[in-house]
């Protein structure tokens, strides 16, 4: 049986093979009357098809009744549904799935997510807190909070580490998103058209949507580069936007400041790398240190057998042990903030165990030596 692991976190659902990230799919949604479009796909027309897109419908997963129903989708959880569909099929159809989940999903989010599984084509024998399987492989003994950044919200997850790791508690900081972050950027960098070249990207749907379409590498720019450079082209005609990223960055501060005022103080901060990625938030944090992309996946292939599950009944696990394996710490600067900040990765899993000069392969199930 092939098990894969799902991370589910709207701002880029993740699936990944052993550690091995094998798909990436924004909680995006596109509803047209015969088909939808999830994912890459879906985030790269959002813009230019604002009444028909849809991101809600992982944080709030429910089957209230969407703004536009058609045949083929009446509610979020249809969305969901087809998108997990999307995520399997890319994957190369894997039998058995172990969803690693957000900390704010209520009981019934999580039955309803069991509910939409049993109508796919593979099997879920395993339900895990993310920062709880992110934080037991990557955390000594301690007290933290690990920082997640979604589409809509933030969670700030409290956990206690001794023997084990144990969730304490979970806060959900809504209107601080992705989606908020991108907003602004798109407002802001709008404006710097508009001075600039006195044209406004954000009165046509092409251009507003080619200029979305470059956030992500804006930001990613922004961590290295003082300067900002974005083009877009409009009836053949180019428009250039330039500007400090300092400047984008006051801007972002806003919502940084939202979430740093609901961190516990005295804790260690383990920032994922979604958060870590966005310019100048990990470095304005005291004692922070920011998480592999890939943690997750190993604390849940490092504790397979205290997540997995067998029957249609899952456990929702938030406790589990701690594993104490090599961290490499690494600085890295940034000329945005001039500060440095640390971070942290997790050593790949073993892959062989070496016996009697034969390597032997590492799998999901026991190995039987004669």
């Amino acid at each position: 049986m092939t098990l894969a692991i799902i991370e589910l976190n709207d701002s880029e659902i993740r699936l990944a093979n052993g550690t091995d990230i094998v798909v990436r799919h924004p909680g995006y949604a596109v509803l047209k009357p015969d088909s939808i479009q999830t994912g890459e796909n879906a985030f790269r027309i959002a813009r230019s098809n604002p009444r028909a897109t849809y991101n809600r419908y992982w944080s709030q997963l429910n089957q209230d009744v969407l703004t536009v129903p058609t045949p083929l989708a009446r509610h979020n959880a249809d969305l969901a549904y087809t998108q997990l569909l999307a995520i399997h099929e890319q994957a190369g159809k894997p039998e058995e799935v172990l969803f690693a989940v957000p900390g704010s999903y209520t009981r019934e989010q999580l039955a309803l997510l069991l509910g939409l599984v049993q109508a796919c084509p593979f099997t879920a024998v395993g339900l895990v807190d993310t920062a709880t399987a992110s934080v037991s492989a990557t955390a000594g003994a301690g007290s933290y909070s690990h920082l997640d950044i979604h589409l809509h919200n933030v969670i700030i997850t409290t956990l206690e580490v001794t023997d084990k790791v144990l969730r304490t508690s979970v806060r959900n900081i809504n209107q601080t998103g992705m989606v908020e972050i991108y907003d602004s950027c798109i407002s802001f960098i709008s404006g710097v058209f508009i001075d600039q070249s006195r044209f406004d990207p954000l009165r046509y749907a092409e251009t507003e949507q080619d200029l979305y379409n470059q956030i992500p590498q804006c930001l990613h720019t922004m961590q290295t580069s003082d300067e900002v450079v974005l083009e877009v082209t409009f009836k053949n005609k180019r428009y250039q936007a330039k500007f400090f990223s300092e400047s984008l960055l006051k801007e972002l501060k806003k919502h940084y400041e939202l979430v740093y005022t609901e961190i516990p103080a005295l804790l260690t901060s383990l920032v994922s790398d979604r958060l870590h990625a966005l310019p100048g938030f990990t470095a304005s944090l005291n004692n922070a240190v920011a998480l592999d992309e890939q943690s997750v996946f190993q604390g849940c292939i490092i504790n397979l057998s205290n997540i997995r599950t067998d029957g249609p009944a899952l456990n929702f696990i938030t406790s589990l042990p701690a594993t104490k394996i090599p961290v490499i710490y690494t600085k890295q600067n940034s000329q945005v903030t001039g500060q440095a900040s640390k971070k942290l990765s997790v050593s790949p899993a073993a892959t062989h165990v070496l016996i009697d000069n034969r390597a032997w392969p590492l799998g999901f199930g026991r190995i039987f030596l004669s």
